[in-house]
């Protein structure tokens, strides 16, 4: 009978990054990456663990991020090899290596998710790195949930107690150029159908969302300024602006109050870690507060847009959120909200 879920003992795993052909507890140098010739490979966490888990259960995952950029003039060839396994198994002598699945996300969309399970992982063949390019990319360890095990020997509780360490060596080869370039024969794109929908054009791969933004609803005056919500998914500076407009009723085209200079510090960056949301106060600006103020007097309704610019090394990126304040008339709260 399986236990429950607090009661498993623990389930340690570490996956470091490694720069060498010695892989161990120890955390490596990233400054030792595998390279071959005019290619070099530079790592904005040099000498830290990309990944590191305790208590790990059933349906648990836990994910690192990593930013890679090649300080070469020439492309190369990334792979991310899989070295330097070590299990231990627990008290029932089950292995965490065949079960846990190793996933590797190039956050710049250029190549596809790949996945694994870590016992027959080797090398994930990542695509090319252009010369100067950065790129970052997300790992993740998973442990499925099998389901219930039919009994205390057998299933996931065969894993309880056991712990795996497995290296990351990330590595950068030379793209050796042709001989002799092919020569690309052309040929004639097909007629479209008369009345047909137009010819699909080849488009890039979609670009990742990187960060979130979220405004609950709230009084704004009273504090001041705006609570906001914001989480990167890689480490990120961020800084903010706003806007203020009218929000009128019955979908009619909204007025803006204020564009520019909204928010007090709206030059300021601010660091956020990778994948956890954090929250973000804003204060208004004396003039903003005072023309919110009036629309509210006066219609009842104001609209307030904020956007998070975004900074990190797997891309710029902004994201953009709005709400709407009203005032009520008494009795107006416990009736509801009007449309």
């Amino acid at each position: 009978m399986r236990r429950p879920r607090a009661a498993i003992p623990a389930v340690v795993l570490a996956l470091a990054i490694a720069g060498g052909a010695s892989v161990g507890p120890r955390d490596a140098e990233l400054g030792r990456l595998a390279a071959d010739g005019p290619v070099t490979l530079v790592s904005d966490r040099p000498g830290v663990a990309l990944l590191q888990a305790d208590r790990i259960k059933p349906g648990d995952r836990v994910s690192g991020m990593v930013s890679l950029r090649n300080d070469g003039d020439h492309s190369g060839t990334l792979a991310l090899a899989v070295t330097g396994l070590r299990d231990r198994p627990g008290a029932n002598g089950g292995l965490l290596s065949r079960v846990l699945r190793l996933r590797v996300e190039d956050l710049s969309g250029v190549t596809a998710p790949l996945e694994t399970v870590i016992d027959s992982a080797s090398t994930f063949a990542l695509g090319r790195l252009a010369g100067r390019e950065t790129r970052g990319y997300r790992v993740t360890a998973i442990f499925p949930d099998t389901g219930r095990p039919p009994g205390p020997l057998a299933g996931d509780n065969l894993q309880q107690g056991s712990s795996v360490e497995v290296g990351l060596e990330w590595q950068l080869s030379a793209v050796q150029a042709p001989a002799s370039p092919p020569v690309a024969t052309p040929v004639p794109a097909a007629p479209a159908p008369p009345g047909g929908p137009p010819a699909a054009t080849a488009t890039g791969p979609a670009r990742p969302v990187l960060i979130r933004l979220r405004i609950s609803p709230q009084r704004v005056l009273k504090p001041r300024g705006l609570a906001v919500q914001a989480e990167c998914e890689v480490r990120c500076r961020l800084r903010f602006t706003a806007r203020l407009d009218t929000a009128p009723r019955g979908g009619k085209r909204r007025r803006t109050l204020q564009g520019k200079q909204v928010l007090i510090g709206e030059r300021r960056w601010r660091t956020l870690r990778a994948g956890r949301e954090q929250r973000v106060f804003l204060k208004l600006r004396p003039k903003a507060r005072r023309r919110l103020k009036r629309q509210l007097h006066r219609r009842g309704r104001a609209g307030i847009t904020v956007q998070a610019h975004m900074r990190s090394a797997a891309g710029n990126r902004s994201a953009r959120r709005r709400i709407v304040m009203r005032t009520y008339k008494r009795g107006e709260r416990r009736a509801g909200p009007r449309s």
